[in-house]
């Protein structure tokens, strides 16, 4: 029994048809294993997005706490240390001065109260 040329067409593509078969599954049982671990790692890049969006919102409340509450208070803060910086810082002068008097005035109630004890 001699082959034609369509039977030899024929056994070319069942060969060709089995070939692809055989390729397919074997392409699927290579690739399964990765599909799994690119699920894994898209349901891991999920989890991280959510808690980037709650990081976000922490984020944003703390931000609107800084500029609307921490802030003002500090800008306080720092006006009544400066003002108060200021007053001293212009009056050290006279502090010395002041300190200077009450050296005098000890020196001078010293001498008054051992000239009172020496007529008593």
């Amino acid at each position: 029994m001699a082959l034609t040329k369509e039977d030899a067409v024929m056994i070319s593509q069942l060969f060709s048809e089995q070939l692809e078969k055989q390729l397919e599954k074997q392409l699927e049982k290579h690739l399964a294993p990765i599909h799994e671990q690119l699920q894994g790692i898209h349901m891991r890049l999920d989890r991280l997005e959510d808690r980037m969006t709650i990081n976000e919102g922490h984020m944003l409340k703390l931000g609107l706490l800084l500029e609307n509450d921490m802030l003002p208070r500090l800008q306080n803060i720092e006006a009544c240390y400066t003002s108060t910086y200021r007053r001293y810082q212009f009056r050290t002068e006279q502090i010395d001065t002041m300190q200077e008097d009450v050296n005098v005035l000890k020196k001078v109630v010293q001498e008054h109260s051992e000239m009172l004890l020496r007529l008593a």
